[in-house]
């Protein structure tokens, strides 16, 4: 084709007469270059027209924008080609000493009877972080041979000026679409390769402490993550073949599985319209759009949440833990160098000289902080003892000592006496339901107006009243009243019962443990014997001979 319309037209219509679109054409490319003087850009365009199997024609433009250093090394020789290629040049020779050194950290060589092994350090491999420098070189040399690919590709290709398109012909066609291919994957290859490169770069600035712990969450979950990113993919895979085998005749976006993969990508990212799928099969689409969403987002999604959620927190007591071994080394050497200046240089004393009142005030705030420190650590010690009688009152049962009485209900009083308090005086006897002699006696209208018991008054024991004549005041005692104290004197006896219990418990395993502290101490004793005996004779050996 040629610049010049009715020539083009007229090959366009010889073509159509000649029968070269038809029935069995199944897909158009028509291809062209163009290059812009001003600019110095090459513009490689390709018109795409295909027809899908389900009848459907598709149409696609593509055009990739080139410059003249993507088909020449020193492009076109202008000082910033030359600080391109310069800067390219020498990341080649970092990229090859950096392979040269993360080689030698798992390849060893040993002689051995004047032979030479290689040895391989596969552990290397078990660092997530060695793994991502290997990735990234290896796409880096990846790039620089695609280049040169590219500056070989591009050698012998060429635009025509205008002044000369009444000479051109079919075989004077540069084909520019295989060196915009190579320039399309370095770019592609550069732009994941800038992500791992500045991803790397965050284990050269673990000053911060939250990239500390991130990169220790990163150390720890590298496993969970493996074994996470097996599962997810394995599932994903299934997801793609299903939709592009059930909706790939039918979809043109599900058509083949590349297809599939991309659109089943674009719907995690909420991206996608899965109505398509829906309209063409209600039943299989719908059932296949719930399994996807349950097995990638209800399930597999939030596994990788909880493990680096689990992982950040376990990265986080560690890190907490180093920071603290890290300001105890700290502290203890501002303490060795505070206690080396005392020495050489009597701080101390040129303090309380110069200012007496601040070292006197720093003197009390010292002591007070040992005092607090003194008392904290009596609290902690009180209520382990606490921890520790209640572990062995627990153990015990009923033949605890304190069994048989319970805590005193505090009576109301504004009486305020000194005295000191004991344990007997915190307790009562354990009668059950019955506390005090109120429950089984009538009360009289003084009682029944004010409450039960009068303002200040305590019950010291459940004796019952006596009359003037020495006898039990039995006519104010209640039917109530004596159900109490039946019920009262079933639980004394219950509990008379269970004590006897618990102290034959108690009795049986002090006697099993009596029992085998004297077979321990038999069986020492025949050790001893058996001993005595061997220096015995040992000794009347000795004496024989001499």
């Amino acid at each position: 084709l040629t610049p010049d319309y009715p020539k083009t037209n007229d090959k366009f219509l010889a073509m159509k007469q000649n029968g070269f679109i038809s029935e069995k054409t199944r897909a158009i490319f028509l291809e062209l270059t163009i290059y812009n003087f001003n600019l110095g850009l090459y513009g490689v365009m390709r018109i795409t027209f295909e027809l899908a199997p389900a009848g459907d024609w598709i149409q696609a433009f593509d055009i990739d924008v080139l410059l003249q250093r993507h088909l020449q090394p020193l492009g076109a020789g202008s000082t910033e080609d030359w600080l391109f290629l310069i800067l390219e040049a020498g990341l080649v020779l970092f990229v090859l000493r950096y392979v040269l050194e993360e080689a030698a950290e798992f390849v060893g060589f040993e002689s051995k009877n004047g032979k030479i092994s290689v040895t391989i350090k596969w552990d290397y491999f078990l660092d997530a972080w060695n793994v991502l420098d290997w990735f990234n070189l290896i796409m880096m040399i990846i790039t620089v041979c695609y280049k040169v690919d590219t500056w070989s590709k591009a050698g012998g290709l060429y635009v025509i000026s205008p002044s000369n398109w009444d000479d051109v012909t079919k075989d004077m066609y540069s084909n520019f679409h295989g060196v915009a291919s190579n320039v399309r994957q370095i770019q592609s290859l550069i732009s994941f390769n800038t992500i791992l490169t500045w991803f790397k770069a965050v284990k050269y600035i673990n000053i911060i402490p939250y990239v500390t712990t991130f990169m220790q969450t990163v150390v720890i979950s590298q496993q969970n993550l493996v074994s996470w990113i097996i599962v997810f993919v394995s599932v994903l895979l299934g997801f793609v073949l299903a939709f592009s085998t059930a909706f790939g005749g039918d979809v043109a976006a599900l058509r083949t599985p590349f297809q599939a993969f991309k659109f089943i990508m674009l719907t995690v990212l909420g991206n996608s319209d899965v109505s398509v799928i829906y309209d063409v099969s209600p039943v299989l689409g719908s059932l296949l759009i719930i399994m996807f969403l349950v097995s990638i987002f209800f399930i597999i999604m939030n596994l990788f949440y909880a493990i680096v959620v689990s992982t950040l927190s376990d990265a986080k007591i560690e890190e907490d833990a180093k920071q603290k071994k890290k300001w105890a080394v700290l502290s203890d050497r501002l303490s060795e160098t505070w206690k080396a200046m005392n020495r050489g240089g009597q701080l101390e004393k040129q303090i309380r000289g110069c200012v007496p009142g601040l070292y006197s005030r720093m003197l009390k705030r010292y002591k007070r902080l040992e005092e607090r420190e003194l008392a904290r650590d009596d609290s902690v010690r009180k209520k382990q003892l606490q921890i520790v009688l209640s572990d062995t009152s627990q153990k015990l049962g009923p033949a605890n000592p304190v069994w048989g009485r319970r805590t005193k209900r505090q009576l109301a009083t504004v009486q305020i006496e000194d005295k000191i308090e004991t344990d007997s005086e915190e307790s009562e006897p354990d009668l059950g339901p019955l506390r005090s002699l109120d429950q089984i006696r009538h009360k009289n209208g003084m009682e029944e107006t004010f409450g039960d018991s009068t303002m200040g008054a305590t019950f010291e024991s459940f004796a019952a009243p006596l009359d003037g004549d020495g006898t039990t005041a039995d006519a104010d005692i209640t039917d109530e009243g004596v159900e109490l104290v039946v019920d009262a004197s079933r639980h004394i006896a219950r509990g008379i019962v269970d004590r006897t219990r618990g102290a034959r418990v108690v009795l049986l395993d002090e006697m099993m443990e009596s029992m085998e502290v004297l077979n321990n101490v038999s069986t020492v004793l025949e050790v001893l014997g058996k001993r005595t005996r061997d220096l015995e004779a040992q000794q009347r050996q000795i004496l024989k001979h001499h």
